[in-house]
């Protein structure tokens, strides 16, 4: 009896350590959040803090004689070394998120890549379904986008050895 409960513990101690320590971290980030934190700085930097995200660097170029309206601000987040955030906002004008996500996560590209929001109708095909981050090069990049009301949102995206770049913009439509 002595024996089988050893044996019984010593099985499921292999499996449980053998299927935690050769996972990869989960990072819960996705291409909705992203977006919406294009014109949320407050909504995106609590969603990266409870990722894991350290912030490195933060902010404002100087402001200029000639520019009377508020300057931007630039942050610099990073996940251990594998994943970084440049977030470079512009208020009322473009804002940017760029992220670098090391090959090792390929499956948060992958999700960044599908979450991001697809509008369903006859003009519009399932492009997202198409694009596989292992299929992508400087020149095999892509550009998702798609516009609501007077705002323009899309994503460009490409691979560059050792990262897949995904440059998250939004623009105002000029009004004529």
């Amino acid at each position: 009896m002595k024996i089988k409960f050893t044996l019984i513990v010593f099985v499921v101690s292999v499996f449980s350590f053998g299927t935690t320590y050769g996972q990869t971290e989960f990072i819960a980030l996705t291409s909705s959040q992203l977006l919406k934190g294009l014109n949320n700085k407050d909504y995106l930097t609590s969603i990266l803090s409870e990722d894991g995200f350290t912030l490195i660097n933060k902010s404002k170029p100087p402001k200029s004689k000639s520019s009377k309206s508020k300057s931007g601000t630039f942050e610099y987040w990073e996940y251990k070394s594998m994943i970084f955030i440049d977030i470079i906002s512009n208020p009322g004008k473009e804002n940017y998120i760029i992220v670098r996500v090391h090959r090792d996560f390929s499956d948060l590209s992958e999700r960044l890549i599908q979450t991001f929001p697809q509008k369903k109708g006859k003009e519009f095909n399932d492009q997202v379904d198409q694009i596989k981050v292992s299929n992508l090069t400087k020149e095999t990049a892509c550009t998702l986008s798609y516009s609501s009301q007077d705002e323009n949102v899309g994503v460009d995206i490409w691979y560059d050895d050792p990262f897949y770049y995904f440059q998250y913009l939004n623009w105002k439509e000029s009004v004529k």
